[in-house]
């Protein structure tokens, strides 16, 4: 399908030869609207009620905001392929950045089993099909070697699609408040009621549902593992990091308000609640049928193209930490046309083949082991965030690298901000092992713990294969790598 790769020889903090695309910053922020502005996730965190636009605020300004700032710094100082990877390379050594460059490509190669479930789901319910459990495996399967075709392509053709996703994505947000609209306009009363006490968050919600807000927040690193494809990064990352913080927490709150203006939050239907919006705001006449469908077809291609947009992320920073001998030689290998990661997409696009395999196999009352995968690889996702917001600390005490734009405020408020970000990160952790008010269930956390533990010793396995030949018989090997 992809012929024959090549290797490349350079490493992840070396501008190669002169990208064949150029990322213009208007490219830079619709790729971050697309990567970081979870469409799919607005039903579920509309499941809270109208608190969630409360929580949504803080969490935007306590976490989303600050990481934000951070990447901006980080990216305009560094601008270089490989994003996280680069930057926790240069605080804390080769074996920590390649590290995290497994858990973060890792981690979403299992999610993506996830994403394509809840895309076939809505196909299923926009057409009114019924499939059986194989049949939706297949499906699944299906769409991820078609997204994977697609990131193979060069990156012009990747960026447009990206761009038209974050495009569908704005105006579906929009969508759904206009929808909203049109139903008070018909007479109804909102479903929900919309006062400052109604938005007031709630602490036991906050518990439940603080693992679906962080997630709707992740992401904001995306664009920088692509920096040496930008004309400008030190200029248009920080530009582009700033004006997402407005765009992604103004679309949030639009998106949930139109849902909790027609469906009651108790009846928000998680994976089909945004169709259900536009229906019963824009009624069942034939003009609403159409533009109902429209809509469902476009939500599918932006979810699609989400997807793609991980995908790339993710698999450049591994194919960088690759080109620089820390993982498998196979995972830095580039198409030999395109100049995409394409070691990494193809078996990322394995990884997520044999998850959703394995995920469909666990029917019944072994789908709670299912979802036990599902927060086994978010935790894989937290973890290269955690480390990050420490990483960008320790840079600022120890790296003199001059700072084109650098996080405003005192250095006390900076490290405030980083420390409080890390906390919602480890709470984030928590819940998804147990969450309090609920019995703990020894045995899915013992399969959470495994999972993780698992996956992390694998990519520790290869990590330390990858070191041996730097190893010489003049020097030992504890002289040659950090711990």
């Amino acid at each position: 399908m992809v012929g024959k790769l090549r290797k490349v020889k350079n490493t992840p903090c070396q501008q190669s030869a002169e990208p064949q695309f150029v990322l213009r910053r208007r490219d830079i922020i619709l790729g971050l609207v697309c990567a970081i502005f979870f469409i799919d996730t607005i039903a579920p965190v509309a499941a809270m009620g109208v608190s969630a636009i409360g929580w949504m605020i803080i969490i935007g300004a306590v976490f989303f905001f600050p990481g934000c700032l951070m990447v901006a710094e980080q990216g305009a100082a560094w601008p270089e392929n490989g994003g996280l990877y680069a930057w926790i390379t240069r605080a804390y050594g080769q074996r920590w950045g390649a590290r995290i460059a497994w858990m973060y490509w890792c981690g979403n190669a299992m999610w993506i089993s996830s994403a394509m479930t809840i895309i076939v789901n809505v196909f299923c319910q926009l057409v009114g099909i019924e499939m059986g459990l194989a049949e939706k495996a297949l499906a699944s399967i299906l769409v991820v070697w078609v997204i994977t075709w697609f990131a193979l392509r060069p990156m012009k053709n990747s960026t447009g699609i990206i761009n038209f996703a974050a495009l569908v994505k704005i105006i579906m947000a929009i969508g759904l408040m206009v929808s909203g609209m049109v139903y008070l306009m018909q007479g109804h009363a909102p479903k929900n009621t919309f006062s400052w006490q109604a938005m007031k968050p709630a602490y036991g919600q906050a518990m439940v549902f603080i693992p679906a807000l962080i997630y709707n927040f992740l992401g904001f690193e995306t664009m920088s593992a692509a920096a040496a494809a930008m004309k400008n990064p030190r200029k248009d990352v920080p530009i582009a990091s700033l004006s997402n913080v407005i765009l992604v927490i103004g679309l949030n709150v639009i998106a949930v308000t139109g849902v909790l203006l027609v469906i009651p939050a108790g009846e928000v239907d998680i994976i089909g609640g945004i169709i259900d919006c536009f229906r019963l705001g824009l009624g069942d006449g034939t003009l609403a049928t159409v533009i109902i469908c429209l809509i469902g077809v476009l939500y599918l291609a932006a979810m699609g193209a989400q997807a793609l947009m991980w995908m790339l992320a993710t698999s450049r920073i591994a194919q960088a930490t690759a080109q620089s001998h820390a993982l498998p030689a196979l995972l830095g290998r580039s198409h030999p046309r395109h100049d995409s990661p394409a070691g990494a997409l193809i078996v990322g696009g394995i990884i997520t083949t044999v998850m959703t395999i394995a995920s469909s196999a666990l029917s019944g009352s072994a789908q709670e082991m299912f979802w036990s995968i599902f927060s086994s690889t978010t935790i894989l996702l937290l973890i290269p965030y955690f480390v990050n917001f420490q990483a960008f600390l320790t840079l600022r005490k120890n790296d003199p690298t001059p700072r084109p734009y650098r996080f405003p405020g005192p250095a006390w408020l900076v490290v405030a901000l980083m420390r409080l970000a890390q906390a919602i990160l480890l709470l984030t952790a928590l819940f998804l092992i147990w969450v309090p008010g609920q019995p703990f269930k020894v045995a899915n956390a013992g399969f959470i713990a495994i999972g993780v533990m698992l996956t992390l010793g694998v990519g520790e396995f290869f990590i330390r294969r990858c070191e041996k030949p730097a190893v010489t018989p003049d020097r030992p090997q504890g002289a040659t790598h950090e711990s």
